[in-house]
């Protein structure tokens, strides 16, 4: 990511429902795909994780917020708490 401050990631983090992982769920059904993908998420309690969702053709199946911070992402975005999941693909 190249965000100047967090306002800037603010204004471009959406939901895990929002229009750009339902565009992955799409072309996943679409093509029989699984896609992985990171993302800012605006989370529910009003902060932005740097976060990566795995999308098959049944919908988002996981999404993780990154944990471990490194460098400037630490000013930008607020760590998950929760181990990477595993997914059965």
């Amino acid at each position: 990511y190249m965000f100047a401050d967090r306002d800037e990631v603010r204004a471009a983090a959406e939901p895990a429902d929002g229009p750009t992982l339902t565009e992955w769920a799409d072309l996943a059904r679409t093509h029989d795909l699984v896609i992985v993908g990171g993302f800012a998420e605006a989370g529910a309690d009003g902060e932005v994780h740097n976060s990566a969702a795995l999308v098959d053709a049944t919908g988002v199946r996981a999404v993780y917020r990154k944990a471990h911070l490194w460098n400037s992402e630490k000013a930008l975005f607020t760590p998950g708490a929760a181990a990477p999941p595993v997914v059965d693909t």
